[in-house]
């Protein structure tokens, strides 16, 4: 048994088709085959159901799993903090989009001050997926809101706090601009359905005309001056976009979030990005 092979399971396991998990590690299926044949070879049992293309773990691959990741989780830890500084630091970082926009630069700024070379992979997930692929290993580094780190299991992650943010009903400043939303929460990802409607109306506004899925392009419609939206602050200040008088949602807090057993070179970079956070966003937050 080796690391490689270990790696190769747990993408595999991931991603459920040799194709999709050499993707992710870099390797061909013909590799990724080689390896789970070595590694099924040295355990003395299958880990796999075979569906033609597809992969599924059998009851032995579900017993293995979390073995092979605290045993994966712990090489990466003593590579971190052995190998020299000049050798490269792969982080993957998770989040709902909309935190990813408004903490990027804080995150950018403390790789440019960290002391290893830092190589940065982005995926989008809502919150619950985003701390699952913390805690299982698809990911090192998580954006989520205060109210998901609840849903957290006590001493499952360490959490840094990067400020804190609202929901405001924001525009370019024309008068009677129609009002967007968004189909989902852009943070937990929960449907909005057409129940929503009786809000708007309690809250003075008119039926919405754009129901939107992706940030991007509600944001757009803000931008064009199309229409007006709740979007957090830290969007609109960024964007420079008028907030209407009263329309202010409850403070919440975003955290970047890693597991406890987190390689000590990963602990600082979220610290790090932590204190540049407070530096951009000032003592308020």
């Amino acid at each position: 048994m080796n690391l490689q092979d270990l790696r190769a399971f747990l993408a595999v396991a991931r991603a459920g088709t040799l194709a999709a998990a050499g993707e992710e590690i870099h390797l061909t299926p013909s590799a990724l085959s080689k390896a789970l044949r070595r590694l099924e070879s040295s355990l003395g049992v299958e880990l796999f159901d075979r569906d033609g293309l597809r992969l599924r773990l059998n009851a032995s691959g579900e017993r293995f799993r979390p073995q092979a990741q605290r045993l994966a989780d712990l090489a990466q830890a003593v590579q971190h903090d052995f190998s020299p500084a000049s050798r490269r630091m792969d982080v993957r970082l998770t989040g709902p989009a909309v935190l990813q926009w408004g903490y990027i630069r804080a995150i950018a700024e403390s790789i440019a001050a960290s002391e290893r070379q830092v190589a940065l992979q982005i995926a989008s997930r809502h919150e619950s997926e985003a701390l699952a692929a913390v805690t299982n290993g698809e990911a090192e580094l998580a954006l989520v809101s205060g109210e998901a780190l609840g849903d957290a299991a006590d001493g499952a992650v360490e959490r840094y706090k990067l400020g804190r943010f609202r929901m405001r009903l924001v525009s370019k400043g024309r008068v009677g601009e129609p009002f967007a939303c968004s189909t989902v929460s852009p943070l937990c990802g929960r449907v909005r359905s057409h129940q929503s409607e009786a809000w708007l109306a309690g809250a003075g506004l008119p039926p919405a005309t754009y129901r939107v899925d992706d940030l991007g392009t509600l944001m757009k419609l803000v931008e064009t001056g199309n229409a007006r939206a709740f979007l957090p602050d830290l969007l609109a200040s960024s964007m420079g976009w008028t907030a209407e008088v009263g329309s202010d949602g409850e403070w919440e807090s975003a955290w970047l979030v890693c597991r406890q057993d987190a390689p000590t070179s990963l602990r600082l970079l979220a610290q790090q990005a932590a204190e540049a956070s407070a530096r951009l966003q000032g003592p308020s937050n």
